[in-house]
């Protein structure tokens, strides 16, 4: 298992496809752009990959922040996303971003489902009944539906 800090935030890579994140405090721009840089190293030469995220400490995104997630998760091909222990606030700016990321995703890459979960162990069950379903072609389905 990889495993990374970027300021007060954590990220790792469990095999064979799961990228971790628990993000603390305050993210800013220069935070989000190295987190995505980490990521992209992790992924590289996976046909799928599943986000985990433990938000039960985020305080804040700083919009150069989100929209640099934003930007970068668009890049990743993503299976689903499980975030758990989010408190509203939280939810909410998580929410946001992964809601404008499907709605921009390009080149007909299929939406990405995300959900909130009370427990990480309750999120790691959905990412595991989301790695059954096939890997779907990304021009199989539009951007939008």
């Amino acid at each position: 298992m990889a495993d990374d800090f970027v300021g007060t935030h954590w990220t790792g890579f469990e095999e064979p496809d799961l990228l971790r994140m628990k993000l603390s405090g305050v993210v800013t721009e220069a935070d989000a752009r190295e987190l995505n840089r980490i990521h992209f190293d992790y992924v590289q030469g996976k046909e799928r990959i599943f986000y985990l995220i433990d938000l039960s400490e985020l305080e804040t995104i700083e919009p150069g922040g989100r929209k640099e997630a934003g930007n970068g998760l668009q890049q990743l091909p993503l299976g689903g996303i499980a975030i758990y222990q989010a408190p509203l606030k939280a939810r909410v700016l998580a929410k946001l971003i992964f809601t404008a990321m499907n709605m921009f995703r390009m080149g007909g890459i299929a939406k990405v489902p995300f959900e909130f979960h009370p427990t990480e162990r309750e999120a790691r069950a959905w990412l595991a009944e989301r790695r059954k379903l096939p890997i779907e072609s990304p021009a199989a389905q539009p951007a939008f539906s």
